[in-house]
């Protein structure tokens, strides 16, 4: 049973990733961009954690790491880099790093 729940919560998070899902509007601020794209695992405050999302409040990563992971993803984390526009992984790069805790 248990493999049963983890399997259909992969796929379900995939599907999540992966489909087309709601698209910013122009302007849209980092903010924005995070609730679309990142707030459904890391929760609004980034400390949420969902199905093993890391918790953005404490994370210390570059700004150089932060972006690659955005761009590329990571384990379990869908990569982002054909569905933003540079100037759009940068806005969510500086509203990540205005999550961390101090």
């Amino acid at each position: 049973m248990k493999m049963l729940v983890m399997a259909l919560g992969t796929i379900t998070l995939f599907l999540m990733a992966h489909g087309p899902g709601p698209q910013p509007h122009s302007g849209a601020t980092g903010r924005d961009l995070f609730e679309l794209n990142c707030a459904r695992c890391h929760g609004s405050d980034g400390a949420k954690g969902r199905w093993g999302a890391r918790n953005l409040r404490k994370s210390r990563l570059s700004d150089g790491s932060i972006a690659q992971q955005i761009r590329q993803g990571r384990g379990i984390m869908p990569a982002f880099g054909n569905k933003l526009k540079p100037e759009e992984v940068a806005a969510i790069l500086r509203y990540v790093k205005s999550l961390r805790d101090p």
